[in-house]
């Protein structure tokens, strides 16, 4: 799908074709959103498996953090949800696809608000997996980019406004609209 002049990417974009896919094509366990570029932790898939239902959101934040090729080993979670899944079905797959097909985000930011919001609409229940699994996260390269935080923070203020819209459609909490970046 084409996107807007000036935009990079698509974040919902990414989503409606990952569950298009979810839908249609083969045996799919789990549908995983990664937001940064971390190292998934080996006991993931096992440690999900101990959540005996059907559909749930499970997330995680990173607690390892590498910045600039040194390992930085924390006890409390760095910023950042930078994994979420959802196990869902079918049905739960297809109204999620609806309930995001009005909904805009370009470039960076408000994705992990966008996710949890949806898994109340969804009626999904949490699980916070932050102590059961490592995540390492490395720190984004903003050198190597066109991506500055000046441009993360426009970025965010500009999709809070399409996210607050889906907020009010929803009649969700505008709570959720109003996290940091």
């Amino acid at each position: 799908k084409q996107l807007p002049l000036g935009k990079k990417y698509s974040n919902k974009h990414m989503l409606l074709n990952a569950l298009d896919q979810f839908i249609k094509k083969g045996k799919f366990n789990y549908l995983v959103f990664s937001t940064a570029d971390i190292i998934v932790p080996n006991n993931l898939f096992n440690e999900l498996k101990k959540i005996h239902m059907k559909n749930f959101c499970a997330f995680v934040f990173p607690n390892t953090q590498v910045i600039n090729g040194e390992l930085k080993n924390t006890f409390w979670p760095y910023f950042g949800i930078d994994l979420i899944i959802f196990k869902i079905d079918k049905k739960k797959a297809r109204e999620f696809r609806e309930i995001i097909k009005f909904y805009n985000q370009y470039d960076w930011g408000i994705i992990e608000n966008f996710y949890f919001a949806v898994s109340e609409i969804l009626g999904l229940k949490k699980y916070n997996l932050f102590k059961q699994c490592n995540v390492i996260k490395f720190n984004n390269d903003l050198e190597a980019f066109t991506e500055d935080r000046n441009w993360q923070i426009n970025s965010w203020k500009e999709n809070q406004k399409y996210f607050i819209n889906f907020l009010k459609n929803n009649n969700l909490s505008m709570l959720y609209a109003h996290g940091s970046y």
